[in-house]
């Protein structure tokens, strides 16, 4: 249920430091269903580029896991 929510909340959450925390839990609890919203966020114009440089750190991180 809780990452069910994390997941959620990364979905819809703008706030770019909510947005870091959520992806870095994500990744160190190993959610391979945060891949998806994350990839969604990195095609967003509006999310700042150091969100995205997050992201793609995590993803890398993620997908090797």
């Amino acid at each position: 249920m809780v990452k069910v929510a994390l997941l959620k909340a990364l979905e819809k959450d703008t706030d770019p430091a909510v947005q870091i925390e959520l992806i870095q839990v994500l990744t160190k609890i190993e959610e391979k269903r945060a891949l998806t919203p994350m990839k969604d966020l990195l095609s967003n114009e509006e999310v700042p580029e150091y969100v995205k440089k997050e992201i793609q750190y995590n993803i890398y991180s993620l997908e090797k896991s």
